[in-house]
């Protein structure tokens, strides 16, 4: 089985400069980019390590002056607590980047740009909690004064910790960065591929209700088929009821209430009534879906960067700031596509009909 990645640019190159010069007028130094991991499965552990690894690399090539990313691990004997400020790293022993190197003049050896020693710059440092371990534990310590982007999140797990007292409250600046697309964007993936009359089906359940209200306010007017499973148990008879309604699925969540392979279901049932399924996952598209917007590391990690910045220099006005991963890559199956007999827009379609969307 075939299938095919298109990336979607960000926005203009333009407006990434304008904002990056807004961000970090020329001249100035950055603080550090302080990332508190966590240990899970295996899985997620390589997701969270190719992330930081990213990022990493990102700043060894793109950073500002004295800009570095710190780590440090969820299990560490000292995590940062409330009042630790800006000096939340002393005692713990870190990996870091060093500055980006310049070439000497006169053709000798590189050497690294000059830049202040860790927690002297004259930027902010910026703490990153990466996943929902690492991000009730930062909250749970308090305060403090540093600026905290909370990274790789799901919605239904920002959803778990949006009622958390640091939040509803925030003494400090904090944002956070879901690893997921907006439904808005599915929405316009599967429009963009499919005939402007095709009725789409959603099979949900409570928990990711605050998935269907993104995706209901995003379609507007358009009418969608939505089945409610209450378990495991239901998902046969609400898809087949979604499956009279509708001419194809979107899977907004691999996990629909206890069960963690939901999404797979689905995916068979939908290949079972020969339709298409739209999902949220590279791994879903290998799996049978026909198309899936979704970020990569790379992408993910550009995200955060800039955020990060954004958020060393402003104080979000009105509560914490939430952003939805974009940009994303398009994944396509054609071997579905084919048996199936939907033709698959080129890759420029496919951008400009997601750059619209959001």
């Amino acid at each position: 089985m075939r299938w095919l990645k298109h990336s979607i640019p960000p926005a203009p190159v333009a407006l990434t400069l304008a904002l990056g010069a807004v961000l970090y007028p020329a001249g100035a130094s950055a603080g550090d980019l302080q990332l508190i991991t966590q240990r899970g499965s295996p899985t997620a552990s390589d997701s969270y390590d190719g992330f930081v690894q990213q990022l990493r690399t990102l700043v060894a090539q793109q950073g500002e002056t004295g800009e570095r990313v710190q780590v440090i691990d969820l299990g560490s004997p000292r995590l940062p607590q409330a009042g630790d400020g800006d000096s939340v790293l002393g005692g713990v022993r870190t990996r870091s980047i060093p500055a980006p190197r310049r070439a000497a003049a006169g053709g000798g050896p590189a050497s690294p740009a000059p830049g202040p020693a860790s927690g002297s710059g004259s930027g902010r440092d910026v703490q990153i909690a990466v996943g929902p371990r690492a991000a009730r534990s930062l909250l749970d310590a308090g305060d403090g004064s540093t600026p905290l982007l909370l990274a790789l999140l799901s919605r239904m797990e920002y959803e778990a910790l949006r009622q958390h007292p640091a939040l509803l409250a925030p003494r400090r600046p904090i944002a956070i960065l879901l690893r997921d697309p907006a439904p808005a964007l599915q929405l316009a993936l599967a429009l963009a591929i499919l005939p402007a009359d095709a009725r789409l089906g959603v099979v949900a359940s409570a928990d990711i209700d605050p998935l269907v209200q993104d995706l209901l306010q995003a379609a507007g007017p358009r009418d969608l088929v939505i089945g409610y499973a209450a378990s495991a148990s239901e998902l046969a008879g609400v898809l087949q009821e979604v499956f009279q309604q509708a001419d194809a699925l979107l899977i907004l969540s691999e996990r629909l209430g206890n069960d963690a392979n939901a999404g797979l279901s689905i995916l068979h049932a939908a290949s079972a009534q020969r339709k298409p399924a739209f999902a949220t996952s590279e791994a879903s598209v290998r799996a049978g879906a026909l198309a899936a917007a979704a970020p990569d590391q790379r992408q993910l990690a550009e995200q955060a960067l800039a955020l990060g910045r954004r958020l060393a220099r402003d104080r979000p006005a009105g509560g914490p700031w939430l952003e939805y991963a974009y940009p994303v890559s398009v994944y396509t199956n054609p071997s579905v596509a084919t048996r199936l007999d939907i033709a698959l827009p080129d890759a420029a379609q496919l951008s400009e009909h997601l750059h619209a969307a959001r």
